[in-house]
């Protein structure tokens, strides 16, 4: 992939050294805009490039990120700038307080690469920029030639690795670009009006958003996917669900010692909106599933209302006007006739003015949905325990569970075997919770595919390791009153939940990064509903700074994960559903009768002595659980029983 974010540096020194060649006057004035292709990934606009540039570079989390391997050559075009600057500040006054315009276009399935557009003084004469710019470039050792593009000149620069830009200069504007076919595209969207400026994502967002900060950034999110595809190699499922209901979004970006913000606006997609334009409506809440939820978390996203009766409301109207209220109602009736409970009553009628779902940090022993949660905020905690109490003793009577109460530090853990309740409830969302089973923690009642992860969740709950006990989540936390919408990611925690995730190119890249990715403690993102969309607010925090960068090895956890993810089969229902009584649990190869486990189990989790083996019958893994939990020495050994890995919890 190409250094994209990394390469508008040169092209702007570029740019702002053909000034002093701007002479005479010019009339015809073409908005920079429609320039841009209507297929942008992305836009930012800057209205003062480089006061903006100094500012942005004097920041905390700039000088942490510049010493990033990756950002080598980003570095050191900012710091040839930074002296190109300080060196020749009256060219750089003529080019002081000019429009600049970078947008993104994909040039395959997994790349993309840069448009500049720069607003030209209305002094430039254009007989003479291209040959200033020339003799710039020149100047600069690149070797020059042109070439005719949509009836223009276009001056094609060469640099000592083969690698060229584009440039041209149409009415009061200069582009210039990586890449020849975006170069042609920007051209070519003058005379067919297909500029960005013409579509309706644009007009409903990036109009409505002053720029007060750095510069502005537009988003449209019917690209996200092409975006996305450059990182990832699987589809994130939830997000870009989401994604595709959303419209698009403007931002005016803000920067501070330690921190990144924006502000702006999200406009919804009214048509495949129905479920987040309920929430645009619904009014906002408090977001207190901290004060529950593990400071563990990688993400947790939050679904915030006045009452979760308005929210009901909102989407059956929605529902009912894409002709699915019939399939739902459908649905629910024949659960309801299935178990002998009413939804309404058991299900839903308990229910306060928050819903939240989220990602704990990955661990060897659970898959990513045995470590996602979702709690539900109670306006009666006593009724919704009892009605829940209930709804388990229907499923006992008539489903054949094994699973039986636990009770775990006097709280109790019960299971419902009703696939997909969640997805029925509340939409696709929520589609990571298949077969819950529930623990209650305050007024949350909380589910999550794994019994263990409650366990978890108890045990921090218990020790005051909840994410209103950690510093990051208050720094985040108390910069924010009421959302509709609430998603707080903690970065460090983020890392091993993200690692799967990524194409072998990016995740190599980001185990090397680890101690840069980790120097940034948080990001949110806060959203308010007004109708018709979201009232947008984002938060990247920094936290300290980077440790040594001469080497940077993977943790022992990773490595553990790495060497055995891909073999082990370890599924926790299938645990919970044959570990009933307490005593050794043993499982054997598929198709043999060799031992690949033999575990301790006590009150339906491991406890005590865990060892895998290979097929040959040499141990493979060794250590021991404490009520769920790891404790102590935990070994891992070849098949010739050689010691690969040590690690102490």
């Amino acid at each position: 992939m190409k250094k994209k974010y990394l390469l508008f540096i040169l092209p702007l020194v570029l740019i702002g050294g053909t000034w002093l060649y701007f002479q005479a006057n010019q009339t015809k004035v073409l908005d920079g805009f429609k320039l841009i292709p209507e297929n942008a990934l992305y836009v930012l606009e800057t209205k003062d490039p480089i006061a903006n540039w100094t500012a942005f570079s004097d920041t905390e989390i700039w000088q942490i990120l510049k010493h990033h391997p990756v950002m080598a050559d980003l570095t050191d075009d900012a710091d040839y700038l930074d002296t190109l600057i300080s060196d020749n500040r009256k060219i750089f006054d003529w080019f002081d307080g000019r429009p600049l315009l970078i947008s993104a276009h994909a040039i395959g399935t997994k790349e993309y690469d840069f448009l500049f557009v720069v607003g030209v003084s209305p002094k430039a004469k254009k007989s003479l920029l291209l040959p200033g710019l020339k003799q710039v470039l020149k100047s600069s050792g690149y070797t020059t030639s042109e070439l005719s593009i949509e009836s223009l000149t276009v001056l094609q620069a060469t640099d000592n690795i083969g690698e060229s830009m584009y440039f041209a200069h149409i009415d009061n504007q200069l582009i210039c670009s990586y890449s020849k076919d975006i170069l042609t595209q920007s051209l070519q969207t003058v005379a067919s009006h297909k500029s960005i400026d013409a579509t309706v994502q644009f007009e409903s967002t990036f109009k409505s958003v002053s720029q007060n900060g750095l510069f502005r950034f537009y988003l449209p999110y019917h690209q996200i996917g092409n975006l996305l595809n450059c990182y990832f190699q699987d589809d994130l499922g939830g997000l870009t669900t989401i994604t595709k209901q959303l419209q698009s979004s403007s931002f005016d970006f803000t920067v501070d010692a330690d921190y990144w913000q924006v502000e702006g606006y999200t406009s919804i997609d009214s048509a495949h909106s129905s479920y987040v334009k309920a929430f645009t409506q619904s009014g906002e809440s408090v977001n207190e599933v901290g004060k529950v939820l593990s400071n563990r978390t990688a993400w947790s996203m939050s679904f915030n209302f006045t009452s979760f009766d308005a929210l009901r409301s909102n989407l059956k109207t929605y529902l009912k006007q894409e002709s699915a209220y019939a399939q739902y109602t459908k649905q629910i009736s024949q659960l309801e006739a299935v178990l002998g409970v009413s939804v309404e009553r058991d299900l839903l009628h308990w229910i306060g003015d928050e819903i939240s779902i989220a990602q704990l940090r990955k661990n060897l022993a659970y898959n990513t949905k045995e470590n996602a949660v979702v709690l539900i905020k109670a306006n009666d905690i006593t009724d919704a325990k009892e009605r829940l109490h209930f709804v388990a003793e229907q499923v006992k009577k008539r489903t054949p569970a094994l699973f039986k109460q636990i009770e775990y530090r006097n709280y109790q853990i019960q299971y419902l075997e009703i696939k997909g309740l969640f997805k029925l409830l509340f939409g696709n969302k929520f589609n990571t919770i298949t077969k819950p089973y529930y623990t209650i923690l305050e007024d949350y009642v909380v589910f999550s595919n794994s019994p263990y992860t409650l366990i978890g969740l108890i045990e921090d709950y218990e020790n005051q390791r909840c994410l209103e006990t950690s510093p990051n989540y208050q720094n985040y936390s108390e910069q924010h009153d009421k959302s509709s919408v609430n998603v707080y990611v903690s970065v460090p925690n983020l890392y091993p939940v993200l690692l799967p995730l990524l194409d072998s190119e990016s995740k190599k890249s980001l185990q090397k990064s680890k101690p840069y990715f980790e120097s940034f403690e948080s990001f949110g993102l806060n959203l308010i509903g007004d109708g018709s969309g979201f009232v947008t607010r984002a938060l990247l925090r920094k936290a300290s700074e980077p440790e040594s960068t001469e080497t940077i090895e993977e943790d022992e956890f990773e490595k553990l994960y790495r060497l055995y993810a891909s073999e082990r089969d370890i599924n926790s229902s299938t645990f919970v559903l044959e570990w009933i009584e307490d005593g050794v649990y043993k499982k054997q190869f598929p198709g043999s009768e060799k031992l690949q486990i033999k575990a301790d189990t006590k009150q339906g989790v491991l406890h005590g002595s865990y060892v895998e083996y290979y097929q040959n019958g040499s141990k493979r893994l060794t250590g021991k659980y404490k009520m769920g939990r790891k404790k102590g020495t935990w070994k891992t050994f070849d098949m010739k029983g050689n010691l690969l890995q040590k690690k102490r919890y």
